[in-house]
């Protein structure tokens, strides 16, 4: 159920880097119905890609520490040690309670790999699939091409 809460809800998406194979969890915040109508404006002034990019960092709120890999149950589990982000050789991270916590942890994920963040904006974005499962009678031929 969609149930208006007044919040907005936080996702969680699992990413993994195309060459080192790493994967990362990500979380992200729905956008607003602003956010949304502003996508779209940036969308058409800009392009998708500008876009997605830029509400992508919008919406990012997070990200797991570690990176992860998946148990034997199929869930994914963090390698402890295996850091997912970090500057100048030291592990970072965006939870504010962190002794690793670091303000510019958005621009750091951006810098190194603008491809999730990116991606993030795709799937926040962009996440409604519409599917259509309509039947055609056999009584009522389709119309020819002309």
């Amino acid at each position: 159920m969609l149930d208006y809460t007044g919040k907005q809800e936080r996702v969680a998406v699992l990413i993994t880097h195309e060459n080192s194979g790493e994967m990362k969890r990500f979380y992200f915040m729905e956008p607003s119905s602003s956010q949304v109508v502003a996508h779209r404006q940036m969308m058409h002034k800009k392009g998708v890609a500008a876009a997605a990019l830029h509400f992508g960092k919008n919406v990012l709120c997070g990200f797991d520490m570690y990176n992860l890999r998946m148990n034997g149950n199929n869930e994914p589990e963090p390698i402890d040690g295996d850091y997912a982000f970090g500057k100048s050789g030291k592990p970072i991270s965006s939870e504010q309670e962190s002794e690793y916590f670091a303000e510019d942890w958005k621009d750091v994920i951006l810098k190194v790999w603008p491809v999730a963040v990116e991606s993030i904006g795709y799937r926040a974005f962009g996440g409604t699939r519409i599917e259509s499962k309509e039947e055609t009678s056999e009584e009522e031929p389709a119309l020819p091409l002309e």
